[in-house]
């Protein structure tokens, strides 16, 4: 498995499908601006629940 497969494996095959054809004559940059927003606020939240909690 090379590093783009991994990568595409990382990324839930719902931000890989593309939406109705109608979606992209409202506002074509809607699709890429949503799934930029929507992979920031993944590795995000995926940052935080990730972290190491420090010792009590």
């Amino acid at each position: 498995m090379n590093q783009t497969d991994k990568n595409q494996q990382e990324i839930p095959s719902y931000l890989n499908d593309e939406p109705p054809e109608e979606s992209h004559s409202v506002n074509p940059g809607w699709s890429a601006m949503a799934r930029s927003w929507l992979t920031a606020t993944s590795a995000s939240w995926v940052q935080a629940v990730l972290l190491p909690q420090p010792p009590k």
